[in-house]
């Protein structure tokens, strides 16, 4: 089997989760298994994710419950026990592929670079008083560095020094060295699953760039990308405890180095401020700013080959 789709739950929303499901099942690709695992929910709606299957009369799933919570990455190692395919593509409700093709895209894509890992471009959507607005999601922001050739060096060095992160919402890794990677990281991040990224970069493995919109990305509603402050300070140690194993398992790099010298700065909370310091400790930031910049202002995050995508459709939201 090429794809397990995993959808990871916490007190999942019933209409979200039915147009994240509905997005997977509606794959013009068919050689993919669903695996829904749920942290611990007091609802986890299994009954109502079977009926959705039954629609589609699809049969090829695992429903995984657990009775306590244990965060995004346990989740996910606990998916991956029960999960089959070669490649992992992940979800969360109310994120969803991109168009019907995407599968298929992805799988030729797959089949052409041979990867481990891979990522994809993102359009972010809200939708308010029964309108879709669209979002420009500009992760990572240094699109360029994924673009070039023999950039790797720029990969490491944005990823570790910049923090300029993957976005999980829209990562496809082989299964094997998914696993592996959650599995090391387990014991010091709960939540921020896609960090791991950073430590795939220093290992050697390539990641390259599925440079067409993946997935439409829920904006400032979920509890990754909403105005939740304790939340947020759960990611933010994450974050920190992730660079305490990386100061230990590469203390030589020297992005690792000069991270562990700036690493201080991270923790203040102003962006302003904490930038302007960071400039000053590392002034070799500068130009990486106005890259990003440029590149944002240019537009390099936005796909023009995709077409229209399912939220495109007022139906396919509006009838879920």
């Amino acid at each position: 089997m090429r794809f397990s789709i995993v959808v990871v739950t916490y007190n999942p929303d019933k209409y979200k989760l039915r147009l994240t499901l509905k997005s997977i099942l509606e794959q013009s690709y068919k050689d993919y298994e669903i695996v829904v695992s749920d942290d611990g929910s007091e609802e986890n709606h299994f009954e109502y994710i079977e009926q959705i299957f039954d629609e589609y009369n699809f049969n090829d799933y695992v429903l995984v419950p657990h009775k306590k919570n244990q965060g995004t990455v346990k989740n996910l190692i606990s998916a991956m026990e029960y999960a089959k395919g070669e490649y992992i593509r992940d979800f969360g409700p109310g994120d969803m592929f991109y168009s019907k093709d995407t599968l298929y895209q992805m799988y030729r894509f797959l089949e052409r670079q041979s990867c481990d890992f891979c990522f994809g471009l993102i359009q972010g959507y809200q939708i308010k008083n029964k309108e879709l607005l669209k979002s420009n999601f500009c992760h990572p922001f240094d699109i360029q560095a994924y673009r070039k050739k023999d950039t790797n060096d720029r990969k490491i060095r944005n990823l570790i020094l910049y923090g300029d992160n993957l976005s999980g919402a829209a990562i496809c890794v082989r299964r094997n060295v998914y696993k592996n990677y959650l599995i090391k990281i387990c014991e010091y991040v709960k939540y921020e699953e896609d960090i791991f990224a950073g430590l795939a970069a220093l290992d050697g493995i390539d990641i390259k760039l599925f440079d067409r919109y993946m997935v439409w990305y829920e904006m400032n509603i979920g509890v990754s990308t909403g105005k939740d402050s304790g939340f947020s300070k759960l990611l933010s140690q994450d974050v920190n405890n992730f660079f305490e194993m990386l100061f230990k398992l590469y203390p030589d790099n020297k992005y690792v180095k000069k991270r562990k010298r700036v690493a201080p700065l991270f923790a203040i909370n102003n962006l302003y401020i904490r930038t302007l310091l960071r400039v000053f400790v590392n002034p070799g930031e500068i130009p990486y700013i106005l890259i990003a910049f440029i590149e944002r202002g240019l537009g390099m995050h936005k796909d023009k080959k995709s077409g229209a995508g399912f939220m495109d459709e007022r139906t396919f939201w509006e009838e879920s």
